[in-house]
């Protein structure tokens, strides 16, 4: 998955902005653009390695 990850953002180029869903793993070790979260997922608080430069989007149902 990493390959593949890897792959697509050098075949999409900097200009389009990448979101990794689930896995902050991924998203840093492909050095994508942001990471989606559901709200049972993980933590709303960054790790402390999340760059300030990456977007966090945190899914929150208050229904649940």
């Amino acid at each position: 998955m990493l390959e593949d990850a890897r792959e697509l953002k050098a075949r999409l180029g900097p200009s389009i902005k990448l979101i990794m869903n689930d896995r902050a793993d991924l998203c840093l070790a492909a050095d994508f653009d942001g990471l989606h979260v559901g709200q049972d997922d993980l933590s709303p608080t960054p790790p402390a390695h999340h760059r300030p430069t990456r977007l966090l989007d945190i899914h929150h149902n208050p229904t649940n």
